[in-house]
């Protein structure tokens, strides 16, 4: 039973890893397969997005000043929603490669950016 418990931590010890903690800004530019449709969010997904990283967990603030908690969801990615009026965003942070998605359910609107 040890020798099991033991193996087992030295492997999630990778799925482990985390940003390191710090401050973050994520410059976001949509996806060129998006419908016109989501031409309207650009202006609100292309300005910077500052994230705060503390304890494999972070805020994440929009130029808005809108802010969204963001709490590890699978290995090397912290998640968070947002909704307003019927419409969803989910906002993700890749914790290898230090990239924020944000990703619209009602009409797939994408939008990318890495870590400056």
């Amino acid at each position: 039973m040890r020798k099991t418990l033991l193996l087992l931590t030295l492997l999630a010890a990778p799925a482990a890893a985390q940003m390191p903690d710090g401050t973050y800004t994520f410059n976001l530019l949509p996806d060129p397969n998006n419908m016109t449709s989501c031409i309207g969010l650009e202006p609100s997904f292309e300005m910077p997005f500052t994230l705060v990283m503390a304890g494999g967990s972070g805020t994440l603030t929009s130029s808005g000043g809108i802010s969204l908690k963001m709490t590890p969801s699978a290995p090397d990615q912290i998640h968070g929603v947002f909704e307003l009026s019927l419409q969803r965003f989910d906002y993700t942070v890749s914790l290898a490669t230090k990239t924020l998605s944000v990703v619209g359910n009602n009409l797939g609107c994408k939008f990318t950016g890495p870590a400056s």
